[in-house]
C-alpha cells in the first residue's frame, strides 16, 4: 500500500490526529478494529467496506477523502491505491455494495488490498470458502503475508462473519466454515483478543466452547474484557442459531434446540421453582447481553417442556429464551472447580496462597508475619491479593453462586458454611484438597455479592434482603423454653419464623447452636438434674406432688427415666425431696407446685406486702395473712389455703422477707413467739379468745405449740394465760417449795389440794397472785418448780417418778388395801383430790387389779379363776340366753349352779367376772343409769355384733316383741324386761319412728338421743 500524503513521511500520519471531531467516531473506531492506524492505510477499499457496514452517506466518504488529501495526496482528487486503480475501484464499490458475498466468489471480490490478494492467491487461498477456513495460525504462516496484510485480512474476515453471506452449500458446511474462523476477526479489542490467544483459545469453535464462567479463570482478563467476550459469544450464538443468513432454521430444528438445552438440567433440580434459580442471576447484566425478562409463567422446572410449542414460533423468541435454559442448567460445582483449578494450579501464586492457607487455619496476621519474617502490613497486602484472585473472577460471574447453592439445598436465603463445604466436596480440584477451605474461607471474609453476607455465630451465609437483622435469631432461640420435646420443636420454630418473618432454616441452624438432644427431649445448656425435676414438675404435676408419698415419689422417678433416659438415681427420698423443695413452690400440706402453675397478679402479691411492711407486728403468721386476704385470693388466684400463700409469698418476696415454717418475718431474728409474749405481757392475763382475735387464722395448735415452749408464758387453765413477770413469788418461795415436798413425799399430790392447803397455810400467797382456781395455781407452781418437782396436770410428783395419771395416783393411794369398799374408795378420792367421772366407770378402771365381788365391796385379785370354771360360767350364760343370745344381769336370781370362785355368786361379781375374764365370750352393754349401786348390765352374744344400746333395743323390738304388745306400749313392755331403767330412750318417743314398726335401716335422726 502506498502512502497517501503529499510529502516523504505524511503517509504515517494516525488516523485520530486527522479525524479528531465527534463526527467521525466511528470512522476511526472502524478503522481501529481494521488494524488501520494511520492516513496511508486508507484507500477506497477500506472506505467502501466502511460505507458498507455502516451504511455512511457519499457525501461523508467525500468529506473523508477531503480530509486525507488535505495532508498532501500526491494526485489530485483521489487516493493512490496499487491494488485496484481508480475505475476499478468504483466498480468494485459498487459491486460490494450491491450484493453480498458469497462461498464461491473469488478474493478479488473482497475488499482487500493488491498485496493482500497476491499473498492469498500465492498461497492458494483463491475463494471466499477458503478465506473463511483459514485461522489465524495458517494466515500468518503465509510466506508473503506481513503483519500488516493478516491484519487486513482478519479485519475483513470479521466484517463478512457480521454482515452474513449469501447461501452456498449446506448449513453444515457453512457452519464448519464459522467455526473454524480465528477469533482476532471477531473485531474485539486488543486486550480481549490477546487474553484469549494467550489463554490458548485461538478459534471460533475454542470460544464457543468455552464456558462463561471459565472466562473468570483467564489471566489478566478484566471485567470490561469478560463482558465484551461474553456478548461476542452471544452475537455469535444467536447467527448461528437462528440462521438468518448462515443455517437455514425450521420449527423442529427450534423445538430441537429447547429440548437439548431443557436436557442439560440435571433431574434433581426438575421439581423446583424455576424462579428460584433464576432470581440468582444478575438481571442487568444478562439484559445487556440480549436477555429479556423472566416469562411470568414460569412455575416449576418440570412444566417449562409445555411452553416449548409456542416458543418456537420464531427464531428470536427461541434466543430470548434460551439463556433462562442457561441458567437452570448451571453447573455451580464445575465452575468452581475449574476456577479452582485456574488459579490453585499456578505456581506463581503459591506465596498467596500459603498465606491463606495459614489464616484459614486461624493464624494471625503477627503469627504469619514472624514466620515469614515480613511485616504484618505486607502479610495482609499478600492475603488480600490472595483472595482477589477469587473474589474478581467470582464477581464478574453474571450468578450469585452463593444463593444458587442455598436454591439447590432447598432453601432461597441461607446456606451454612458445612453445607457448602458438603456440596463443593467433590467438585473437581476440590475434592480431597485443601482448597476447597480455602475457598470458603475467602466467601467468609470478603462480601462479594451486596445482598448476600456471612454470620460467623451461625456459621452461615445469608440473604441480607431477606434478613436484615440476623442478630434477633440468636435472641429468639435463647427466648425459647430450656427444655423442649421433640414434637414440640417444628411446630414453636415455624411460629417464631412466622411471627418475625425470618426463614425457618436460619432458626435451624442455631436451633442445634443452642440445644443439644437428649432422647426425647432438646436441652439448653448443661443437663442438670434440677433441670430434669423442674421440667417433669411442669409436665406431669400441674395440681402438684405430694412429697410424703413414696409412691408419687417413685413415679416421679419414672418419668425423668422416660423422657431423659437411663439416669442414674444415687438420691435417697430425702435427697429427692429437698431438691424438689428448692426447685417448686409449696401448694398444700407436703405438696409442692412448678412455679409456671402460680396464677396470681402482682398487684396482690403488691397489696400483701404492702400490709407486712405496715404491720407494727414483726412476726406475722401465714395463717393470719391468709385469714386476711382470703376473700380476694378466692376471687382471682388459683391460691386456696395458708400453705400455698406461703409458698408464693417465699417466691416473690424471699429476697425481701425472712421466712419460718408458719411465719414471715421483718426480721431474721425474730420469732412468732415472741409476738404474743408481747401482746399478753402488756395484758397481764388475757383469754386465748383475745389471742385468737388478735391473731386471726393462727390455729390453737400453733398457739399451744408456741407458749408451750415460752418459760415466761404461763397457762392458768379455762383458755387463760398469764405473764410471768406480774408474779410475786419471792418471798413465798422456800414455804410453798417445803410445802409440796411434804405432800408428795409419798404419793403424788393434786394441784387441788395444794390449793387447799394452801388456802389455810399460805392464804397471802394465792392474794397476791389472784389464785382462786387450782388449774391456775398449777400453772404457777409448774413456773416455780419445773426444775424441783414432777409435773403431770393436774399432779405434782417427786422428779423421777413415772407416768402419773388418775389411774397411777389411784393405784398407788390403794396399795395398802386389800378389800376396800366403795363409799371408802369415794372418801379416798375426795382426800386427796383425785377426779373420776362416775362409780362405775372408777370401779372399772381398777378391774385389773380388783374384782367387785358384791355391790359395796372391792377384793384384789392376784390369780383369777380357772379356765374350767370360766369355760362353765360362760355356758350358763348362753343357757339363761335361752337362745335370744342377750340376758339382763338383774334378771339372773339363781346361781346355785354357777361353779364355785371363793366367793358368793351375785349379778355385780358376775359382770365383774365377764368383763375381766371372758372378753370376746360374752359382750356387756350398759343400761343408762343415774344411781351407781343398780345393776344396769346385760350379757350379750358377741355374734349379733350390738355395739349400743340403742342397736339393742331396736333390735329386741324388731325380733322379740310379742305380736299382743301393741307399739305404744313398747317402752313399758322393755321396761317390764328389765331392758329400761329410768326415762326411756328418746328414739322411742320419736313419731317418726314408731316402735314395733322400724324399719331394717332407721334413719340417722332416730339415734340422736344417745
Amino acid at each position: 500500500m502506498d502512502l497517501a500524503s503529499g510529502s516523504e513521511n505524511s503517509g504515517s500520519i494516525p488516523v485520530k490526529k486527522v479525524f479528531k471531531t465527534r463526527r467521525y467516531a466511528k470512522f476511526v473506531e472502524f478503522c481501529t478494529k481494521s488494524h488501520i492506524c494511520s492516513v496511508g492505510e486508507v484507500n477506497e477499499t477500506v472506505l467502501a467496506a466502511f460505507e458498507a457496514e455502516y451504511n455512511w452517506s457519499p457525501k461523508t466518504i467525500e468529506n473523508i477523502k477531503k480530509l486525507i488529501s488535505g495532508y498532501g495526496a500526491k494526485e489530485k482528487g483521489g487516493l493512490k491505491n496499487n491494488a485496484v486503480s481508480g475505475s476499478n475501484s468504483k466498480r468494485r464499490k459498487e459491486k460490494i455494495l450491491s450484493r453480498i458475498p458469497g462461498y464461491d466468489d473469488p478474493v478479488e471480490t473482497l475488499p482487500l488490498t493488491r498485496r493482500s490478494v497476491r499473498g492469498l492467491r500465492g498461497a492458494g487461498i483463491t475463494t471466499v470458502e477458503k478465506l473463511l477456513s483459514l485461522d489465524f495460525q495458517s494466515l500468518y504462516a503465509i510466506k508473503d503475508i506481513d503483519i500488516r496484510s493478516a491484519g487486513e485480512i482478519l479485519a475483513c474476515q470479521g466484517r463478512l462473519l457480521a454482515s452474513g453471506l449469501r447461501e452456498k452449500g449446506s448449513g453444515d458446511q457453512s457452519d464448519g466454515v464459522l467455526l473454524h474462523h480465528s477469533v482476532i476477526s471477531l473485531n474485539m479489542s486488543v486486550r480481549s483478543t490477546n487474553a484469549l490467544i494467550n489463554h490458548g483459545i485461538n478459534t471460533v469453535k475454542e470460544l464457543l466452547d468455552i464456558k462463561d464462567r471459565d472466562l473468570c479463570a483467564i489471566r489478566n482478563i478484566g471485567k470490561k474484557s469478560i463482558e465484551e467476550i461474553i456478548t461476542t459469544k452471544n452475537n455469535l450464538q444467536r447467527t448461528i442459531r437462528s440462521g438468518e443468513r448462515v443455517m437455514p432454521s425450521t420449527r423442529e430444528d427450534r423445538l430441537k434446540r429447547l429440548e437439548e438445552s431443557f436436557e442439560r438440567i440435571p433431574r434433581t433440580r426438575r421439581e423446583k421453582m424455576a424462579r428460584d434459580y433464576l432470581s440468582c442471576a444478575d438481571m442487568a447484566a444478562l439484559a445487556s447481553q440480549g436477555f429479556r425478562s423472566i416469562p411470568d409463567s414460569l412455575h416449576r422446572i418440570d412444566e417449562i417442556p409445555a411452553l416449548f410449542e409456542a416458543l418456537s414460533r420464531d427464531d428470536r423468541t427461541v434466543e430470548d429464551f434460551l439463556p433462562v435454559l442457561d441458567i437452570l442448567a448451571f453447573d455451580a460445582k464445575e465452575f468452581i472447580g475449574g476456577l479452582a483449578r485456574n488459579i490453585f494450579s499456578k505456581k506463581e501464586h503459591d506465596r498467596e496462597l500459603e498465606v491463606l492457607r495459614k489464616r484459614c487455619k486461624g493464624k494471625t496476621l503477627q503469627e504469619i508475619s514472624d514466620e515469614m519474617s515480613v511485616t504484618r502490613e505486607r502479610i495482609r497486602q499478600i492475603e488480600n491479593k490472595a483472595t482477589r484472585l477469587l473474589v474478581k473472577q467470582l464477581s464478574d460471574l453474571h450468578i450469585n453462586l452463593l444463593a444458587f447453592i442455598a436454591v439447590e439445598h432447598n432453601c432461597r436465603s441461607t446456606i451454612t458454611a458445612d453445607e457448602l463445604a458438603e456440596y463443593l466436596r467433590d467438585a473437581e480440584y476440590l475434592n480431597g484438597t485443601e482448597y476447597l477451605d480455602l475457598f470458603i474461607y475467602t466467601l467468609k471474609t470478603k462480601r462479594i455479592w451486596d445482598n448476600y453476607a456471612f454470620n460467623k455465630r451461625l456459621d452461615v451465609f445469608y440473604d441480607t434482603d431477606t434478613v436484615p437483622d440476623i442478630q434477633i435469631v440468636s435472641d429468639l432461640v435463647l427466648g425459647l423454653p430450656d427444655v423442649i420435646e421433640e414434637e414440640q420443636k417444628d411446630d414453636l420454630l415455624s411460629g417464631i419464623s412466622r411471627e418475625n418473618n425470618l426463614p425457618p432454616r436460619l432458626l435451624s441452624v442455631e436451633f442445634p447452636k443452642v440445644y443439644k438432644h437428649v432422647k426425647k427431649v432438646y436441652v439448653r445448656g448443661n443437663l442438670s438434674l434440677a433441670r430434669m425435676y423442674s421440667y417433669i414438675l411442669e409436665k406431669y404435676y400441674p395440681e402438684g406432688i405430694k412429697l410424703s408419698d413414696e409412691a408419687a415419689l417413685e413415679r416421679f422417678r419414672r418419668h425423668i427415666a422416660e423422657i431423659f433416659g437411663g439416669i442414674s438415681f444415687s438420691e435417697g427420698n430425702r435427697a429427692l425431696y429437698a431438691r424438689i423443695t428448692s426447685l417448686a413452690v409449696l401448694c398444700g400440706r407436703g405438696t409442692y407446685i412448678h412455679p409456671g402453675y402460680i396464677s396470681i397478679s402482682s398487684e396482690i402479691v403488691n397489696e400483701i406486702d404492702s400490709f407486712i411492711a405496715a404491720s407494727p407486728r414483726t412476726v406475722i403468721p401465714f395463717n393470719e395473712l391468709f385469714e386476711i386476704f382470703q376473700e380476694r385470693l378466692l376471687n382471682g388466684t388459683n391460691v386456696t389455703n395458708r400453705y400455698f400463700l406461703q409458698g408464693i409469698l417465699n417466691y416473690y418476696l424471699r429476697d425481701k422477707y425472712f421466712f419460718t415454717r408458719d411465719t414471715v418475718s421483718k426480721d431474721g431474728g425474730a420469732d412468732f413467739t415472741d409476738e404474743i409474749e408481747a401482746y399478753i405481757k402488756a395484758r397481764g392475763e388475757v383469754h386465748k379468745k383475745e389471742l385468737f382475735s388478735e391473731f386471726s387464722g393462727v390455729s390453737r395448735i400453733v398457739f399451744s405449740m408456741r407458749i408451750r415452749n415460752n418459760e415466761k408464758i404461763v397457762y392458768t387453765g379455762n383458755g387463760h394465760y398469764m405473764y410471768t413477770g406480774i408474779l410475786k413469788l419471792g418471798q413465798y418461795y422456800y414455804q410453798i417449795k417445803n410445802l409440796l415436798e411434804e405432800n408428795v413425799e409419798k404419793n403424788p399430790a393434786s394441784s387441788r389440794k395444794i390449793l387447799e392447803l394452801l388456802k389455810k397455810l399460805c392464804p397471802q400467797f394465792l392474794a397476791d397472785n389472784n389464785i382462786e382456781t387450782h388449774e391456775k395455781l398449777y400453772g404457777i407452781l409448774h413456773f416455780m418448780f419445773k426444775e424441783d418437782f414432777y409435773f403431770s396436770r393436774p399432779y405434782i410428783a417427786k422428779l423421777g417418778s413415772g407416768e402419773i395419771s388418775n389411774k397411777t395416783v389411784m393405784r398407788e393411794h390403794l396399795k395398802p388395801y386389800d378389800t376396800i369398799t366403795i363409799p371408802e374408795l369415794v372418801e379416798l378420792c375426795k382426800r386427796h383430790r383425785l377426779k373420776y367421772f362416775s362409780i362405775r366407770s372408777l370401779v372399772k378402771s381398777l378391774g385389773d387389779e380388783f374384782l367387785r365381788i358384791n355391790i359395796d365391796t372391792l377384793v384384789r385379785i392376784a390369780d383369777g379363776p380357772d379356765e374350767a370354771v370360766l369355760e362353765e360360767t360362760g355356758k350358763l350364760l348362753f343357757e339363761k340366753m335361752n337362745g335370744s343370745g342377750f340376758v339382763v344381769a338383774s334378771k339372773i336370781d339363781d346361781y346355785s349352779q354357777f361353779p364355785h370362785i371363793g366367793f358368793e355368786w351375785n349379778s355385780f361379781l358376775l359382770r365383774a367376772v365377764v368383763e375381766k375374764y371372758m372378753d370376746g365370750i360374752i359382750a356387756t352393754i350398759d343400761i343408762p343409769v343415774t344411781d351407781s349401786h343398780t345393776m344396769n348390765s346385760v350379757f350379750i352374744d358377741p355374734h349379733l355384733e350390738i355395739e349400743s344400746y340403742e342397736a339393742l333395743l331396736r333390735m329386741i323390738l324388731r325380733t322379740r316383741r310379742p305380736a299382743k304388745v301393741p307399739a305404744g306400749d313398747a317402752a313399758a313392755w322393755l321396761r317390764e324386761q328389765g331392758l329400761i331403767i329410768g326415762s326411756p330412750p328418746k328414739f322411742l318417743l320419736d313419731a317418726r319412728f314408731p316402735p314395733g314398726d322400724e324399719p331394717d335401716n332407721p334413719p340417722d335422726t332416730a339415734t340422736s338421743g344417745l
